[in-house]
């Protein structure tokens, strides 16, 4: 069961965030050089030691995941319901039941967590199903 469209197949892999001359990769700089200056941001994760002061991560960027992620990745480690609207093959590209290409950059967020990521940005392309004519 797939409901990709070749045109979309066609148009995997191709990163526009990532080459210098687009207004994507343009915005993603300027978002990123403001970061770089943000020790941990809102959300970081203060270290303490008795000869270190607090120490807050840097944030790392992230712009080179795949757009080919599990359901469970995109859907169930976020915790959308199983009757969410977004499950559905009008609203998300499935690959086949339990592979979808990414709709939001949110998919990757746990696996960067869990390998003791604090302070990051996603940087990368989304697809969702547009139902309109």
């Amino acid at each position: 069961m797939t409901n990709v469209p070749q045109t979309i197949l066609a148009k995997l892999g191709v990163g526009l965030h990532r080459k210098d001359s687009h207004p994507l990769n343009t915005c993603k700089k300027r978002i990123e050089s403001y970061f770089d200056g943000v020790e941990g941001g809102v959300g970081g994760t203060e270290i303490t030691s008795p000869k270190i002061q607090k120490i807050k991560p840097k944030f790392a960027f992230v712009d080179d995941v795949s757009p080919i992620v599990t359901a469970k990745e995109n859907f169930d480690d976020l915790l959308m319901p199983d009757d969410h609207e977004a499950r559905s093959p009008v609203n998300t590209y499935f690959l086949n039941k339990d592979t979808v290409l990414r709709t939001h950059t949110s998919a990757h967020q746990c696996h960067h967590l869990n390998t003791g990521h604090r302070a990051f940005l996603i940087t990368g392309d989304v697809y969702r199903r547009d139902t309109s004519t």
